[in-house]
């Protein structure tokens, strides 16, 4: 089923819709959007997600809380989209939160080093840089 046009998280894409009983039909088709998110804590990465784009600093809020990074929500101080990234990459794919000194936050901790045998490839990796150096756009 079509996404609706007015749908923002969706993207269009060519398919080839294959029937047994007619001819095969190629058509545009609306499928919902997927990108990775960088989440940042000052300047250190924390982790890189796959979500779908539109409430990206409340997923970044959640997984601050949700990891252990702060205990109470009242620890971010703010959470944006980062102005400055790296060429080729996209500012709505990273998020840059700033904790209030209240939250001890160690970066060794949150380390991300997986191993994962079935997955995209963009889950575990420590860096958006690193992933998309594996994993690049289409």
């Amino acid at each position: 089923m079509d996404a609706p046009e007015d749908d923002a998280t969706a993207v269009p894409h060519r398919v080839l819709r294959v029937s047994a009983s007619g001819p095969c039909e190629d058509r545009p088709l609306r499928v919902a959007a997927e990108a990775p998110l960088e989440i940042r804590v000052g300047r250190v990465c924390v982790a890189v997600v796959m979500r779908t784009p539109g409430a990206d600093l409340d997923l970044a809020r959640g997984f601050l809380l949700t990891e252990g990074i702060v205990r109470d929500p009242a620890q971010i101080r703010t959470v944006r989209h980062c102005d400055r990234v790296e060429p080729g990459h996209e500012p709505d794919n990273v998020v840059v939160c700033t904790l209030d000194p209240s939250a001890p936050f160690d970066p060794a901790r949150f380390r991300r080093n997986l191993y994962a045998t079935s997955s995209c490839g963009i889950c575990g990796k420590a860096s958006l840089e690193r992933a998309l150096a594996t994993a690049p756009p289409i």
